[in-house]
């Protein structure tokens, strides 16, 4: 609209991802990126990144999914005749159903051909890849989407007022409108309509991939949809006038972020704090093993793990007992005197009820 030199210089075809293109070769000779790559495959990888920042145009949005679709087509049809010459009587494969959402497509899961077999399957997954990460802004939580989706908009209206003030037609979604919950029926058109089917064609496509490629899967993808989902749901509530909170997603979050991954977090939390507690235990005693000398033979049998910050060579030493079996560990203080004085390690151990207790006495030799 504006008519710049940039947008002349490249005819109005795709003039910011064109751009990005040329700044990408110019920094690549520059820092010669590609110094230590033969001829064909610095050629290559150039024609790739250029396909990839492309794809990133919505203008070629339409054509990027007829590619997709075709490709999962071949797949389709080539599945349903390797059935056909297995076995005639044989039943056509089951299908994936994810969910009775709309962004859940059926995907059979019996696709063949690799897509990843070719450059131009290559290139067509790639750039459904970076497509969807593009647009992905409604397949995160609802706190970030809707955040996201305020300034997204807010720069459509500042760009419809630049328009407006110039004489220059407006685009329907750059009209600045007050209108209480009409940003939220755009996103839901735009989430049914552009979005889903985006990671629908993804998902399905991958899925094809992941016949040929063990390692590969659309389960992540299955997640995203379901944020998709959940993110739809809410932007009709807005759409119809009701307040979206946060404490609904909060208490049962969908896909990615939900309570099995917060699950998952804990536990890797657990294991590295036991981990981190035993690691302190084990340099304790080692670094006081060093600065006592060479070991006597009473110290050689005291096996005991101290917590952090006691000295092995001033604690009490392990006192002897003739029991074939060492008794459990006591969770208390344990002294024959009452009125006696505690040792540093137990003292320690009692004022410090989240660290664990010295072990039981060891048996004489």
């Amino acid at each position: 609209n504006e008519g710049s030199e940039l947008s002349k210089t490249y005819h109005g075809e795709s003039p910011l991802e064109n751009h990005s293109v040329a700044c990408f070769r110019q920094l690549a000779q520059k820092h010669k990126l590609l110094a230590n790559l033969d001829q064909a495959d610095a050629a290559r990888f150039d024609a790739l990144v250029e396909t990839l920042i492309l794809s990133t145009d919505m203008s070629l949005h339409a054509a990027l999914m007829k590619r997709a679709a075709d490709a999962i087509a071949i797949a389709d049809d080539m599945a349903d005749d390797d059935a056909d010459m297995a076995d005639d009587d044989v039943e056509s494969p089951s299908s994936f159903t994810s969910s009775s959402s709309p962004c859940f497509p059926e995907t059979p899961t019996t696709l063949t051909t690799d897509p990843l077999a070719s450059d131009e399957g290559v290139d067509l997954v790639l750039s459904l890849a970076l497509k969807c990460a593009d647009i992905s802004n409604q397949a995160r939580p609802w706190k970030v989407a809707n955040a996201w989706n305020v300034a997204v908009y807010d720069e459509f209206w500042r760009e419809g007022d630049a328009d407006r003030a110039k004489g220059r037609k407006v685009n329907p979604l750059f009209v600045r409108s007050n209108k209480k919950g009409d940003v939220a029926q755009k996103t839901v058109g735009f989430i049914k309509f552009v979005v889903c089917p985006l990671y629908e064609t993804y998902h399905r496509l991958v899925a094809v991939c992941a016949t040929h490629h063990p390692d590969l899967s659309p389960r992540l993808l299955s997640e995203c949809l379901r944020v998709l989902a959940a993110n739809q749901d809410a932007y009709r509530l807005e759409a119809d006038g009701m307040h979206v909170s946060l404490e609904s997603e909060l208490a049962d979050r969908p896909g990615i972020c939900g309570p099995q991954q917060l699950r998952l977090e804990r536990q890797r939390f657990e294991r590295y704090r036991r981990a981190s507690n035993g690691f302190r235990r084990i340099s304790g005693s080692s670094e006081s093993a060093s600065t006592s000398g060479s070991p006597s033979k009473q110290d050689a049998a005291d096996t005991r793990e101290f917590p952090p910050g006691v000295d092995t060579a001033t604690a009490d030493p392990p006192p002897t007992s003739h029991m074939t079996e060492p008794p459990p560990a006591p969770l208390q203080e344990e002294t024959a005197n009452p009125t006696e004085e505690p040792s540093s390690a137990t003292a320690l151990t009692t004022s410090r009820p989240d660290l664990p207790p010295p072990p039981p006495p060891v048996a004489p030799e």
